[in-house]
């Protein structure tokens, strides 16, 4: 079998602006997209891990930041209108915490705080000066490791946790085990929904592995992609969710095949068979 070549998260190339700035894990750079007028591409070295729309935050322009907004809202847990927190691990552009803030506010919807955890100094104070990132009452922004992060927060205080941090194109190892899932369970509130972004090629070693990890800890564990994807026949995203409540798997996937970047649920039987293939990890692996 010929080597397959690994797609980044929605491949797209900048050009490159005069300054990059260091932030331990490679160059964070700025672009305009030149195919879209109002969009700025963020990327750490080559790939691009996040894009802000300028004239307009409730729009996620790229495709798999779309499906990961239109996920998280669909299976926000019920609160009877109360608002609830968002841990966002992971800033990246920090589009979709704002994108979810400003859908929220123009449709009357709960606005839910988004506690944004993310590592890089750099990458924040570049999307402040660069990406039109402010100061606001319900988005707040953390500097620091997000498993330690996660560490500190108390019981029951998050409505969801998303993941959605990369050095290049793999989750942190600390991010992905069995031990760090036991700590996410236990900051969630019941029916609470942990969702993490990946990125794969077939056989899916990485889907397998944190498939594996999570239904040592949650109940509900799938997996959501768009159509190729979740065919496991292509490269690209792929959401992983987690959680203690049941979920009707064939009406969330109805509710996912419609909008501009549809998505699917990988059906249950092939995603076992991918979590049997592999070993679930930890941290003294």
């Amino acid at each position: 079998m010929g080597r397959q070549r690994r797609r980044r998260p929605d491949r797209t190339t900048p050009s490159d602006p005069p300054v990059g700035v260091p932030t331990g894990v490679g160059v964070v750079r700025v672009a305009d997209d030149p195919a879209r007028p109002r969009v700025s591409l963020l990327a750490i070295d080559q790939h691009v891990h996040g894009a802000v729309d300028t004239g307009d935050p409730t729009h996620l322009a790229l495709g798999y930041l779309d499906r990961l907004g239109r996920l998280v809202e669909v299976l926000r847990p019920d609160t009877d209108g109360d608002p609830g927190t968002i841990v966002h691990l992971g800033g990246g552009a920090f589009a979709l915490p704002r994108a979810l803030l400003a859908r929220a506010r123009a449709a009357g919807r709960p606005v839910d705080t988004q506690l944004v955890m993310e590592r890089s100094k750099a990458v924040i104070r570049v999307a402040r000066e660069q990406l039109g990132l402010r100061d606001q009452p319900d988005l707040i922004v953390r500097s620091g490791d997000a498993r330690t992060g996660i560490e500190r927060l108390g019981e029951r205080q998050a409505l969801m946790v998303v993941g959605d941090a990369f050095v290049g194109l793999e989750t942190p190892r600390q991010l992905a085990t069995v031990e760090f899932l036991d700590h996410v369970r236990r900051v969630l509130v019941p029916g609470g929904v942990y969702v993490v972004n990946l990125v794969d090629q077939p056989p899916y070693p990485v889907v397998a592995a944190q498939a594996a990890t999570a239904r040592q800890v949650f109940g509900t564990v799938f997996v959501v992609a768009d159509r190729g994807v979740a065919n496991l026949k292509d490269p690209g995203n792929a959401f992983l969710v987690a959680t203690d409540r049941d979920i009707a798997l064939g009406e969330l996937g109805h509710r996912l095949a419609v909008g501009t970047h549809p998505s699917a649920v990988v059906r249950p039987g092939r995603l076992a068979t991918l979590a049997a293939s592999a070993r679930p990890r930890h941290d003294t692996d």
